[in-house]
């Protein structure tokens, strides 16, 4: 599958609106708390590779993170800003879409 019809494979998921994509996983909150809060307790810098619209970067911002979310649709993308401007008010989340065969990481974040 060319990284355009993965694109369009997944702006379609997105633009369908998965309500299973929109909290946070279990798992990672139950992870967080174990191996990363005892750790990072006033927050930290989070990349979120293939972060969709955003559901575990907008749970870290909550918790003072400045996060980047990457992902490949633009369709996620936009959900993201539209849930961010709803949600919080903050600076610290970025986004970046990417194609799927690359990720530049000498390119600012």
């Amino acid at each position: 599958m060319s990284s355009e019809e993965q694109r369009a494979r997944w702006d379609l998921k997105y633009e369908q609106g998965l309500p299973s994509l929109t909290e946070p996983d279990p798992f990672f909150i139950s992870a967080y708390d174990e191996f990363v809060s005892p750790f990072f307790p006033k927050g930290g810098v989070a990349l979120d590779l293939a972060g969709g619209i955003g559901r575990h970067g907008l749970w870290l911002v909550k918790r003072q993170w400045q996060v980047s979310v990457v992902d490949v649709s633009e369709a996620a993308i936009q959900n993201s800003a539209r849930r961010l401007f709803k949600k919080i008010s903050n600076s610290t989340f970025s986004w970046r879409m990417l194609p799927t065969t690359s990720l530049n990481l000498n390119d600012s974040i």
